[in-house]
Order: structure tokens, then C-alpha cells, then sequence
């Protein structure tokens, strides 16, 4: 897939599932502060997820996991922050 394509299916799929949560929690179908089907912070996430994925290289199965946990952990932290300050 192209990270266009990627972009925009998990846009759409993280704008659908936080629909559907708020759904549940509020009754109310509103979810960020775009009208549209797709919320450009989850495209770029897993934009993110990706790239650091590619580049975290160790070969202890366990550790490459805990450590991918923390670094996506911190970084997509830091990016709703980010997100949230801009807005």
C-alpha cells in the first residue's frame, strides 16, 4: 500500500471507531473538530508506527517489544499533545 492510501484508511477507520465509542459514552456522533469521515491524527500515527518500526532494530524478540511499547507510547503522547495545543 502507499502511505497515501495508508494515510487515508486509517484515518477513516480510527474517525469510524471514535464515532462509535463516543456513541456509547456521550449518545452523540460528534468527533473532532473536522465534519468529515476521517481524522488526519490517526493516518499520521500510524505514519508514525510505521517509520519507527522500520528503524527500531534489535534482535531480542521481548525487548524489541517493550522498547517499540514505551518509544510509540511517548511519541504518539507527544503528538495528541501537539494536536491538541494547535487546536
Amino acid at each position: 500500500m502507499s502511505i497515501i492510501n495508508i494515510f487515508l484508511f486509517y484515518s477513516i477507520i480510527g474517525n469510524v471507531f471514535e464515532r462509535i465509542v463516543m456513541y456509547f459514552i456521550d449518545r452523540t456522533y460528534v468527533s473532532g473538530f473536522m465534519g468529515t469521515i476521517f481524522t488526519p491524527i490517526y493516518g499520521i500515527g500510524v505514519l508514525l508506527i510505521l517509520y519507527l518500526h522500520k528503524k527500531i532494530n534489535i534482535n531480542n524478540k521481548y525487548l524489541k517489544i517493550f522498547l517499540e511499547f514505551i518509544v510509540f507510547a511517548i511519541i504518539l503522547s507527544i503528538l495528541e499533545y501537539i494536536g491538541g495545543v494547535l487546536i
